[in-house]
């Protein structure tokens, strides 16, 4: 994903912002933050374990730009939620990361 420069956050330490807007979202979407393993019947379960997110932070010639903006990359599981769920999630990043107290909480299904 890419991001243009926003004057707002001229001076801000935007992995810093990133970061805090993960964990903030995290405490809302706690499975993120814990493992797969491996149930009976090879079955793929969620071990809440609060241990986090792989969070890497790199420089090179095409993350940061000249204008300001950024790349901003990520690695997801699909046995852990489908697109519109993984949407839901960045879309609470985003909303923590603009200064946001609250996020709609983690749902499921469990009917389907």
């Amino acid at each position: 994903m890419f991001y243009k420069s926003n004057p707002f956050m001229e001076g801000e330490d935007l992995v810093r912002v990133i970061r805090e807007g993960l964990a903030k979202a995290l405490s809302f979407y706690y499975p993120f933050a814990g493992r797969l393993v491996e149930g009976p019947n090879r079955k793929l379960l969620v071990d809440c374990t609060s241990e986090g997110v792989l969070f890497v932070e790199a420089d090179a010639e095409v993350t940061r730009f000249r204008c300001g903006g950024f790349a901003f990359a990520l690695r997801l599981n699909h046995t852990m939620n489908d697109g519109a769920g993984f949407v839901q999630f960045l879309n609470a990043i985003a909303e923590f990361t603009k200064g946001k107290e609250a996020a709609a909480p983690f749902t499921t299904n469990m009917n389907k």
